[in-house]
C-alpha cells in the first residue's frame, strides 16, 4: 500500500516532456520543417498542445499578434514545453497590395530554418518590423539578421 502511493506521489504515467526542464530562451527551441514541406514547427514534439499559425510577413495583424497580442504568452508557453507551434507561411499580400515583399520575406524565413535560426529570425522580423517595407524590394533593418 505505501508503494502504490509512492508512485502516485511520483506522477507514475506522466510525459516526458513535464520531467525535461524549461528551454532557457527562444533560441533553444527546436525547429524544423514537417513532412509536408510547408509547415515549420517550433517547440518540443511532444508538448501536449500544438497552436497553428497561418501567417503573411506583411500582415499587420500577424505582426500586432507576435510581438503585442498572444505572441509573447505563446512564446513562453513554448520555453516551458506546454505548445508547440506549427506556423505556414503565406504570401496573400503580394497579390493584394502589390510587390513580392511576403515571398521574398518567406523565403527568406525558410532560409533561416536551413541554418537554425528561423525563430531568432522571426522575432527579428517582427521587433524591428521591417515587414511592412518589404514591398517591392525588401530591406530589412535587422542588425541581427542571421541570413544574408
Amino acid at each position: 500500500m505505501c508503494a502504490a502511493a509512492v508512485l502516485v506521489l511520483v506522477g507514475c504515467g506522466q510525459r516526458q516532456s513535464q520531467y525535461s526542464p524549461d528551454f532557457a530562451t527562444a533560441r533553444d527551441l527546436p525547429e524544423g520543417l514537417s513532412a509536408d514541406g510547408t509547415t515549420i514547427t517550433v517547440g518540443d514534439p511532444h508538448a501536449p498542445v500544438t497552436v497553428r499559425l497561418y501567417e503573411d510577413p506583411r500582415c499587420p495583424y500577424c505582426e500586432e499578434f507576435e510581438t503585442t497580442g498572444g505572441g509573447p504568452q505563446l512564446q513562453e508557453a513554448m520555453l516551458q514545453r506546454s505548445v508547440r507551434t506549427e506556423y505556414t507561411l503565406a504570401s496573400f499580400l503580394d497579390g493584394r497590395a502589390g510587390g513580392t515583399g511576403s515571398k521574398k520575406a518567406v523565403n527568406a524565413l525558410r532560409a533561416a530554418l536551413e541554418e537554425g535560426k528561423f525563430v531568432e529570425s522571426t522575432s527579428c522580423c517582427t521587433t524591428t518590423s521591417p515587414t511592412r517595407a518589404w514591398t517591392a524590394t525588401p530591406t530589412p533593418t535587422c542588425s541581427n539578421w542571421p541570413v544574408a
